[in-house]
């Protein structure tokens, strides 16, 4: 049975610990992701760029606001763009990179 210390005695894990601790950790993650990624210069250790999904669709959408869309599609033209970004970005362009192990199976018609 409980005694009566033990039911007026609060928890350790109050709410203000809890917001103290959730906002050191959310600042210890930025501070830790933002020094990664400022140091890489948006590049992985194996050479390939770190959020090459964005480069290359800004790099489309800068490409179709100066009126030629069409020109997303070939590889030279898009890494001319792209390198205005991430000059040392490497060679990894969203929908020109095919991944060997996805095996692609013909739609039957």
């Amino acid at each position: 049975m409980l005694s009566a210390a033990h039911v007026t005695k609060k928890h350790w894990l109050n709410a203000t610990r809890l917001k103290l601790y959730l906002f050191a950790g959310v600042v210890g993650f930025l501070i830790m992701t933002g020094g990664i990624i400022s140091r890489s210069n948006l590049v992985n250790p194996h050479g390939f760029q770190i959020l090459s999904d964005f480069s290359v669709f800004w790099s489309a959408s800068r490409l179709a606001l100066t009126g030629i869309p069409e020109a997303a599609y070939t590889p030279s033209a898009l890494h001319q763009i792209v390198q205005t970004i991430a000059p040392d970005g490497g060679s990894a362009y969203g929908w020109f990179k095919v991944d060997p192990s996805v095996k692609t199976v013909p739609a039957r018609v």
